[in-house]
């Protein structure tokens, strides 16, 4: 999935923009706003380490 990624030639807001994990991760039961920033930094993380290929 992360080649196709950037195969489709999304720059690293972009990526941010259209993935999200709040579907996939659950959070404590008194922290539902922290999901935004979880998902935001895990999709920037995720980016990084693919157009890097894993040498961050």
């Amino acid at each position: 999935m992360g080649n196709a990624i950037v195969n489709k030639g999304w720059i690293h807001e972009e990526c941010i923009e259209k993935i999200n994990f709040a579907d996939c991760l659950p959070v404590d039961i008194c922290q539902p706003e922290c999901i935004e920033y979880i998902s935001t930094n895990i999709a920037r993380i995720a980016y990084d380490y693919i157009v890097c290929e894993g040498n961050l």
